[in-house]
């Protein structure tokens, strides 16, 4: 795949772009990562604090940008994306 995103990078920089990012978790689900490190390399990748709270909360972490990790919910600007239960 590296060879892959680096002939690609000379025709369409934002194309090898979303390459890496496909790349990067592939590597986690391979390695079977836990949640805590996915979610620091995530905020660590995008630059920014990222989260994950279970619909009925018996989960909720956050880690800013910088990898530190709370326990508290999303702050009150934060962008939510609700997921299915899967049920």
């Amino acid at each position: 795949m590296h060879g892959l995103v680096l002939r690609l990078s000379t025709l369409d920089a934002e194309a090898a772009s979303g390459l890496r990012v496909i790349g990067f978790f592939e590597t986690f689900m391979e390695k079977q990562m836990d949640l805590s490190v996915a979610l620091r390399a995530t905020a660590q990748l995008v630059e920014a604090s990222v989260g994950i709270r279970t619909a009925d909360r018996t989960l909720c972490q956050r880690v800013s940008a910088d990898g530190r990790v709370t326990a508290d919910g999303p702050q009150h600007d934060s962008r939510i994306h609700e997921l299915g239960s899967g049920d």
